[in-house]
């Protein structure tokens, strides 16, 4: 949930998101595991993650996000950072500097 500015509580719109969790106990040789491993690396047009460049970074109060050519910071529910328009050696200076990824 977000607070609107004027202070109504407001839905923010549902956005998806897809964690994968180096934690997590299920055994790295299960039937699970490799089923669903192998749907995130299929290389098909209806795989979400085939089809656009995406990081997805959760935080204690939101997630930072950065999209083909952009990045947005979300936090308690308000975008509160966003640079748009980024050119490639821009998004791989934001993804080292807010995602912790060098490429």
């Amino acid at each position: 949930r977000r607070i609107c500015e004027h202070g109504s509580p407001e839905h923010a719109p549902f956005e998806p998101l897809y964690i994968f969790n180096t934690n997590d106990d299920l055994d790295w040789h299960s039937d699970d595991f490799a089923m669903g491993l192998a749907a995130v690396l299929t290389d098909v047009p209806e795989n979400l993650f085939m089809q656009k460049r995406f990081v997805l970074l959760p935080t204690t109060s939101g997630y930072h996000f950065m999209g083909r050519n952009y990045y947005k910071r979300i936090s308690k529910g308000l975008e509160v950072e966003r640079k748009s328009n980024l050119s490639e050696a821009e998004w791989r200076a934001l993804l080292a500097e807010k995602i912790g990824v060098v490429l």
